[in-house]
């Protein structure tokens, strides 16, 4: 009896974890893996990238309970942060699993917005609008018998990201140094700021999920230890240090930190969770910030949305998923969103988010293209049915824990 075929999802989105998920080719799921490991594109290093890779699809088939060797002949789809053009879907990410031998030979190479929106919606049409470290928008339509995807944004923290947890935590960094070179007092802003790279976890458990989180906590409170043996230094200079000693090199240029400006983009990213504290007790500069970003992730998406509208002729953007942790977990700023959005529009739009009913964790993206029978430049979803099996594999498997959203 000839062995059932595999199709295996890998999700490469959260700052705190990597999944893999597999399933038949009904859709029933038959196992789901997490790594406490980020995977990015362009910001995790290729050997980091690679070893990361095969270890979360090693540690699925472990607990499916079956032979590795079988990858090699499943059908595979990765949606990666960082798979933003054609040069990294078919050159870049491919070339990476080119050096895996126990990869197979052709996956399918996407990105993030891509698994995240197949995740959350189940069809073809609508937009997308990512912002957690980095941003993006996204829209896909169906029509003439063919899928279209437009990207707008989403050139990372090199470049941008505009609108993004890491451009909010910069800009709460610019805010509190303004403030200091003015001689201005200490603000609501600084404070928590202050408080939060003190002791993260005062904030939030899941700090500690964070490892440069916590991290960078020690080499700020080991800062502020020196300054006060000092007299007349204001705390708030010591932004500029912190900021330059957490960039490429890691805490005093470690010689095991390989992760360069992704380990910054993380801590910068975290100091979204001060900046809203600051803004619910009305802090100006706050609210200036957010409401900017707002701003910023509109344009983006007004922007995408313009593009489809000339070549496909889009009418709407509707349902439009607002999906990353700056969103997910600030609904003040969601609601700044949102507000941005339909002021824009002025249409009716519905809003999803991985907390509505029937989401799926964008792994499940993935296996949807997978089991599509997907290309590279041509993704697919399956029929009905097996959306459906994945779906109800998903809410009620035993792989429930580690298919949740985040």
């Amino acid at each position: 009896m000839p062995e059932v075929k595999l199709y295996v999802g890998l999700e490469g989105v959260g700052m705190r974890h990597s999944v893999a998920a597999m399933c038949d080719d009904t859709g029933r799921i038959l196992a789901a893996a997490r790594l406490p490991e980020a995977i990015t594109l362009h910001t995790t290093p290729r050997h980091l990238l690679r070893s990361r890779l095969e270890l979360l699809a090693r540690n699925l088939f472990s607990r499916a309970e079956l032979p590795f060797a079988r990858f090699k002949e499943a059908a595979v789809c990765i949606g990666l942060t960082g798979t933003t053009f054609a040069h990294d879907r078919t050159i870049v990410l491919p070339g990476i699993f080119a050096n895996i031998k126990s990869f197979p030979s052709s996956p399918v190479c996407t990105g993030d917005a891509e698994i995240i929106f197949a995740a959350n919606v189940q069809k073809p049409n609508g937009s997308a609008l990512l912002c957690h470290s980095g941003s993006t928008a996204y829209i896909v339509t169906h029509i003439g018998g063919g899928t279209h995807h437009v990207r707008f944004g989403g050139w990372g923290p090199a470049m941008g990201d505009e609108g993004s947890g890491y451009s909010i935590g910069c800009a709460a960094l610019r805010a509190i140094s303004v403030e200091h070179d003015s001689s201005a007092p200490s603000s609501t802003l600084w404070e928590e700021v202050n408080r939060w790279l003190l002791n993260p976890l005062s904030f939030t458990s899941k700090a500690l999920e964070v490892s440069s989180w916590m991290e960078g906590s020690e080499f700020w409170r080991m800062a502020v230890r020196e300054v006060k043996a000092v007299q007349g230094i204001d705390s708030r200079t010591l932004l500029f240090y912190f900021a330059h000693k957490m960039q490429p090199g890691g805490i005093g240029e470690r010689p095991d930190d390989n992760e360069g400006l992704e380990y910054w983009r993380r801590i910068a990213s975290g100091l979204v969770i001060p900046l809203i504290s600051a803004y619910r007790k009305r802090d100006p500069a706050a609210r200036d910030i957010l409401e900017r970003a707002a701003a910023a992730l509109t344009c983006q998406l007004v922007s995408g949305f313009d593009v489809a509208k000339r070549r496909f002729e889009l009418r709407s953007p509707s349902p439009i998923v607002l999906y990353g942790g700056v969103l997910t977990h600030n609904p003040e700023f969601r609601e700044l969103v949102v507000e941005s959005i339909q002021k824009q529009f002025q249409m009716q739009i519905e809003f999803r988010t991985n907390r509505t009913q029937h989401a799926m964790r964008p792994v499940c993206g993935a296996l949807l293209f997978a089991l599509g029978n997907s290309s590279v430049e041509n993704l697919r979803l399956p029929e009905e049915a097996t959306i459906h099996r994945v779906l109800e594999s998903q809410e009620t498997g035993d792989w429930r824990h580690e298919l949740e959203n985040d």
